[in-house]
């Protein structure tokens, strides 16, 4: 049931914070989304800053967890690119609506320890792992062998970049043949 409860409580707060931004957000207001009592959430909660390193976190492990999920598999180098970047895409039009709020994570990160050491962690563990995939296509010999952390760090820059921009003008190209064009502007400088 708590489960359930922090659930409710972390989707009403980024209801709250797309609606409002982070910094005009309250935690009245989240209660009041909620539709829990003040002590029900503060149960769970003890700070608005508290709720956005849960939403942080809860979605970090999302895509961790997408991204385990794709190199586990016995699957050639450019088939696990292939899906991920497919998953990736999805994975996006699912929280479409939240994303200013999302955007706002990197600004906060800024000015909240916490959640900029828990962004680094996450990006440097990203990095390795995407760093193993083009160091497996380069073992297969269907990539060439590049600096495999310098070509990581350019995917996930791309990956980044092409969301941003993707914010801006969200009705321009759609996000995933936005993702495709970039990977394939990548991939002809890799592949042999």
């Amino acid at each position: 049931m708590s489960d359930d409860r922090q659930q409710q409580i972390l989707s009403a707060a980024l209801r709250v914070f797309t609606r409002d931004g982070f910094a005009k957000a309250t935690m009245n207001a989240i209660v009041k989304e909620s539709g829990l009592s003040k002590g029900g959430v503060y149960w769970h909660f003890d700070s608005k800053d508290a709720i956005v390193i849960a939403i942080f976190n809860q979605f970090m492990s999302g895509q961790e967890a997408l991204l385990d999920t794709v190199l586990a598999q016995n699957i050639a180098a450019p088939a696990k690119l292939d899906q991920l970047v497919s998953l990736i895409e999805a994975d996006v039009a699912n929280f479409v609506d939240d994303m200013p709020a999302t955007l706002e994570f990197y600004a906060l990160a800024t000015r909240n320890p916490t959640l900029k050491q828990q962004l680094t962690h996450f990006y440097a563990d990203y990095l390795h792992k995407i760093e193993a995939l083009f160091a497996q296509g380069a073992a297969e010999g269907v990539w060439r062998p590049l600096p495999t952390a310098h070509t990581a760090a350019t995917f996930i820059a791309l990956f980044e970049g092409v969301f941003l921009l993707y914010t801006l003008d969200p009705h321009d190209t759609p996000l995933g043949q936005r993702m495709k064009n970039a990977i394939n502007i990548l991939l002809t400088g890799l592949n042999l």
